[in-house]
């Protein structure tokens, strides 16, 4: 409302700004790491901030993801803008996400992370023939292949089980290893084959 610009890019991206800042969100050319001045966060030492340069940012990285660091909050630096140009960028964003990403199912996001040199993995997937393809309830989506969305009652067993299984089948059909971007909770035993 105050005309605030340098966010365009993360309009739409589900999570939280601790979440962005931790994964150094991007889309569309830009990223966290391009807005943040300083992170104040809680780790085993105490409260600390730590300046830009302290948080290792790279592609969907920083320290954060090899700390035990809390994200408290996050000083941004933001250009000023023309209001009505900044909601028209924001709703032409919007448009783009609600027509590319499955938006209409629940989902966690991408996937996988882009590898250096190869085609995106939405693509990858894609080219291997496993959109639509389901373990359980979770479904590699028809809209998007870098998304797997919820189709009903899936459990993370099942989300597990259906990366693995896109892992394997992209690395058997183009020879290039996929990274997953997001991150897991809990312990996962990759699935048995053969039963």
């Amino acid at each position: 409302m105050k005309g605030a610009a340098g966010l365009e890019f993360a309009v739409g991206i589900p999570g939280s700004l601790g979440g962005a800042v931790f994964m150094n969100a991007g889309a569309y050319g830009g990223s966290m790491a391009d807005r943040v001045v300083s992170v104040e966060v809680l780790d085993g030492n105490g409260f600390r901030t730590m300046d830009r340069a302290a948080c290792g940012f790279g592609y969907r990285a920083s320290s954060f993801q090899d700390s035990d660091a809390l994200v408290l909050s996050v000083l941004l630096s933001l250009d000023s803008g023309d209001r009505d140009r900044l909601m028209e960028s924001a709703s032409a964003t919007l448009r783009k996400r609600r027509e590319s990403f499955p938006l209409d199912l629940p989902n966690a996001g991408s996937v996988f992370r882009r590898v250096e040199g190869a085609p995106p993995p939405g693509k990858l997937i894609e080219d291997a023939g496993l959109k639509g393809r389901r373990v359980g309830g979770a479904m590699i989506s028809k809209l998007h292949a870098n998304f797997i969305v919820n189709a009903g009652g899936a459990s993370s067993s099942d989300v597990f089980g259906l990366i693995h299984d896109a892992g394997r089948v992209v690395y058997d059909a183009s020879g290039v290893s996929l990274r997953e971007e997001i991150r897991y909770l809990g312990s996962f035993e990759e699935p048995q084959r053969g039963r």
